[in-house]
Protein backbone atom coordinates (compact mmCIF):
# COMPACT_ATOMS: atom_id res chain seq x y z
CA UNK A 1 0.00 0.00 0.00
CA UNK A 2 1.62 3.55 -0.99
CA UNK A 3 0.22 5.09 2.19
CA UNK A 4 2.25 2.55 4.33
CA UNK A 5 5.41 3.66 2.19
CA UNK A 6 4.94 7.25 2.52
CA UNK A 7 4.58 7.21 6.59
CA UNK A 8 7.24 4.57 6.71
CA UNK A 9 10.10 7.10 6.58
CA UNK A 10 7.88 8.65 10.24
CA UNK A 11 7.13 5.42 11.60
CA UNK A 12 10.60 3.81 11.54
CA UNK A 13 12.59 7.44 12.12
CA UNK A 14 14.59 5.99 14.98
CA UNK A 15 15.91 2.94 13.04
CA UNK A 16 16.38 4.68 9.95
CA UNK A 17 18.57 7.12 12.12
CA UNK A 18 20.67 4.77 13.97
CA UNK A 19 21.34 2.91 10.48
CA UNK A 20 22.85 6.11 9.56
CA UNK A 21 24.65 7.00 12.31
CA UNK A 22 26.40 3.83 12.79
CA UNK A 23 27.08 3.33 9.04
CA UNK A 24 28.30 6.89 7.96
CA UNK A 25 29.91 8.11 11.50
CA UNK A 26 31.42 11.45 11.35
CA UNK A 27 34.85 11.72 11.49
CA UNK A 28 34.50 15.02 13.80
CA UNK A 29 31.40 16.12 16.39
CA UNK A 30 31.35 19.47 17.44
CA UNK A 31 32.36 19.90 21.32
CA UNK A 32 34.57 16.76 21.49
CA UNK A 33 38.27 16.64 22.11
CA UNK A 34 40.56 15.03 19.87
CA UNK A 35 44.03 14.75 21.06
CA UNK A 36 45.96 14.11 17.56
CA UNK A 37 44.43 17.75 16.87
CA UNK A 38 46.19 19.00 19.71
CA UNK A 39 48.60 20.53 17.66
CA UNK A 40 46.66 21.76 14.91
CA UNK A 41 44.38 23.83 17.53
CA UNK A 42 47.43 25.28 18.90
CA UNK A 43 48.57 26.69 15.27
CA UNK A 44 45.08 27.86 14.88
CA UNK A 45 45.27 29.96 18.16
CA UNK A 46 49.15 31.40 17.11
CA UNK A 47 47.06 32.56 13.77
CA UNK A 48 43.95 34.42 16.08
CA UNK A 49 46.80 36.12 18.03
CA UNK A 50 48.86 36.93 15.60
CA UNK A 51 45.91 37.99 12.63
CA UNK A 52 44.31 39.74 15.25
CA UNK A 53 41.24 38.17 14.02
CA UNK A 54 37.95 37.21 16.20
CA UNK A 55 37.72 34.39 17.30
CA UNK A 56 34.68 32.69 16.47
CA UNK A 57 33.56 29.23 17.54
CA UNK A 58 31.52 28.03 14.28
CA UNK A 59 34.65 28.77 12.55
CA UNK A 60 37.01 26.73 14.33
CA UNK A 61 34.89 23.78 14.76
CA UNK A 62 34.83 23.64 10.72
CA UNK A 63 38.98 24.19 10.78
CA UNK A 64 39.61 21.76 13.13
CA UNK A 65 37.04 19.32 11.58
CA UNK A 66 38.54 19.76 7.72
CA UNK A 67 42.63 19.20 9.55
CA UNK A 68 40.97 15.84 10.92
CA UNK A 69 39.38 14.87 7.71
CA UNK A 70 43.03 15.07 6.12
CA UNK A 71 44.87 13.63 8.67
CA UNK A 72 42.18 10.67 8.08
CA UNK A 73 44.06 10.80 4.73
CA UNK A 74 40.94 12.83 2.59
CA UNK A 75 42.64 14.07 -0.95
CA UNK A 76 40.28 17.15 -1.43
CA UNK A 77 37.62 18.64 0.79
CA UNK A 78 34.55 20.50 -0.21
CA UNK A 79 33.87 23.74 2.09
CA UNK A 80 30.10 25.41 1.25
CA UNK A 81 28.62 28.12 3.02
CA UNK A 82 26.47 31.48 2.63
CA UNK A 83 28.22 34.40 1.85
CA UNK A 84 29.64 35.99 5.04
CA UNK A 85 30.00 33.04 6.85
CA UNK A 86 33.98 33.55 6.82
CA UNK A 87 34.91 30.34 4.28
CA UNK A 88 37.91 32.73 3.16
CA UNK A 89 39.50 33.11 6.79
CA UNK A 90 38.70 29.15 7.48
CA UNK A 91 40.36 28.14 4.18
CA UNK A 92 43.64 29.90 5.41
CA UNK A 93 43.18 29.02 8.92
CA UNK A 94 43.01 25.62 7.51
CA UNK A 95 46.19 25.99 5.44
CA UNK A 96 47.84 27.25 8.64
CA UNK A 97 47.24 24.56 10.62
CA UNK A 98 48.94 21.73 8.02
CA UNK A 99 52.93 21.88 7.02
CA UNK A 100 54.44 23.99 5.41
CA UNK A 101 53.65 24.00 1.56
CA UNK A 102 52.58 25.61 -1.64
CA UNK A 103 48.98 26.32 -2.12
CA UNK A 104 47.18 27.35 -5.28
CA UNK A 105 43.95 29.66 -4.72
CA UNK A 106 41.99 29.77 -7.85
CA UNK A 107 39.35 32.31 -7.38
CA UNK A 108 37.17 35.13 -9.53
CA UNK A 109 38.82 37.62 -10.94
CA UNK A 110 37.78 40.51 -8.81
CA UNK A 111 38.81 38.38 -5.66
CA UNK A 112 42.60 37.82 -6.45
CA UNK A 113 43.58 41.32 -4.72
CA UNK A 114 40.92 40.47 -1.50
CA UNK A 115 42.27 36.60 -1.60
CA UNK A 116 45.70 38.26 -1.21
CA UNK A 117 45.65 40.67 1.39
CA UNK A 118 43.61 38.13 3.19
CA UNK A 119 46.48 35.50 3.14
CA UNK A 120 48.73 38.30 4.41
CA UNK A 121 46.75 39.14 7.29
CA UNK A 122 45.77 35.34 8.31
CA UNK A 123 49.02 33.85 7.73
CA UNK A 124 52.12 36.69 8.80
CA UNK A 125 54.56 34.18 8.04
CA UNK A 126 53.06 33.14 4.52
CA UNK A 127 55.01 34.47 1.49
CA UNK A 128 51.97 35.35 -0.74
CA UNK A 129 52.27 35.66 -4.50
CA UNK A 130 49.59 36.90 -7.23
CA UNK A 131 49.45 35.45 -10.84
CA UNK A 132 47.07 38.49 -12.03
CA UNK A 133 49.08 41.05 -13.48
CA UNK A 134 52.55 42.00 -13.67
CA UNK A 135 55.49 39.93 -12.13
CA UNK A 136 53.73 36.89 -12.48
CA UNK A 137 56.49 34.99 -14.89
CA UNK A 138 59.07 36.24 -12.80
CA UNK A 139 57.23 35.02 -9.87
CA UNK A 140 56.65 31.74 -11.95
CA UNK A 141 60.44 31.63 -12.66
CA UNK A 142 61.80 31.94 -8.95
CA UNK A 143 59.06 29.37 -8.10
CA UNK A 144 60.78 26.87 -10.47
CA UNK A 145 64.53 27.94 -9.24
CA UNK A 146 62.76 26.83 -5.71
CA UNK A 147 64.90 23.92 -4.66
CA UNK A 148 62.60 21.17 -2.56
CA UNK A 149 59.72 22.12 -0.72
CA UNK A 150 58.63 25.47 1.10
CA UNK A 151 60.05 26.41 4.80
CA UNK A 152 57.03 28.28 5.32
CA UNK A 153 53.64 28.37 3.66
CA UNK A 154 53.39 30.24 0.13
CA UNK A 155 49.90 30.85 -1.15
CA UNK A 156 49.77 31.61 -4.87
CA UNK A 157 46.62 33.22 -6.09
CA UNK A 158 45.18 33.34 -9.47
CA UNK A 159 41.99 34.64 -11.27
CA UNK A 160 40.45 31.87 -12.88
CA UNK A 161 40.22 33.40 -16.51
CA UNK A 162 44.03 33.92 -16.64
CA UNK A 163 44.15 30.18 -15.39
CA UNK A 164 41.93 29.27 -18.35
CA UNK A 165 42.80 31.81 -20.90
CA UNK A 166 46.45 32.95 -20.18
CA UNK A 167 49.01 30.33 -22.00
CA UNK A 168 51.57 31.59 -24.15
CA UNK A 169 50.40 30.64 -27.87
CA UNK A 170 52.69 30.87 -30.48
CA UNK A 171 51.51 29.76 -34.21
CA UNK A 172 53.16 26.53 -35.98
CA UNK A 173 51.59 27.66 -39.34
CA UNK A 174 49.77 30.87 -41.01
CA UNK A 175 47.49 29.79 -44.33
CA UNK A 176 48.44 32.06 -47.29
CA UNK A 177 45.75 32.42 -49.88
CA UNK A 178 47.61 34.25 -52.82
CA UNK A 179 50.06 32.31 -54.89
CA UNK A 180 51.15 34.26 -57.44
CA UNK A 181 53.46 31.49 -58.63
CA UNK A 182 51.18 28.30 -57.91
CA UNK A 183 47.88 28.23 -60.04
CA UNK A 184 46.57 26.72 -56.71
CA UNK A 185 43.05 28.28 -55.07
CA UNK A 186 43.42 26.93 -51.66
CA UNK A 187 44.72 27.85 -48.71
CA UNK A 188 48.08 26.72 -48.02
CA UNK A 189 49.84 26.17 -44.87
CA UNK A 190 53.62 28.52 -44.38
CA UNK A 191 55.58 29.02 -41.71
CA UNK A 192 55.14 32.09 -39.91
CA UNK A 193 58.31 32.67 -39.45
CA UNK A 194 60.12 32.09 -43.17
CA UNK A 195 56.82 32.12 -45.31
CA UNK A 196 57.85 28.44 -46.88
CA UNK A 197 55.00 26.39 -47.70
CA UNK A 198 55.14 23.69 -45.68
CA UNK A 199 55.15 19.80 -47.22
CA UNK A 200 54.78 16.24 -45.93
CA UNK A 201 56.05 13.89 -47.95
CA UNK A 202 56.93 15.90 -51.15
CA UNK A 203 53.28 17.47 -51.19
CA UNK A 204 51.93 20.57 -50.14
CA UNK A 205 49.51 20.32 -47.32
CA UNK A 206 46.06 21.95 -47.85
CA UNK A 207 43.23 22.88 -45.40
Amino acid sequence: DHRDLHSFPTRRSSDLEQTLVARYKPLYEVGQKYPELAEAERKLEEIYRASGKKKIPAQKEVILAAAKAFQSGRKRLVLCGEQGTGKTFMTLGLIGTLPPQRVLIVCPPHLVKKWAREAKETLPQARVFTLNGKGALSSLQMLLDAPGKPLVHEVWVIGRERLKLSCGWEPALMWKKRYPRLNFKKPLPVCPDCGRYQVHKDMLLTK
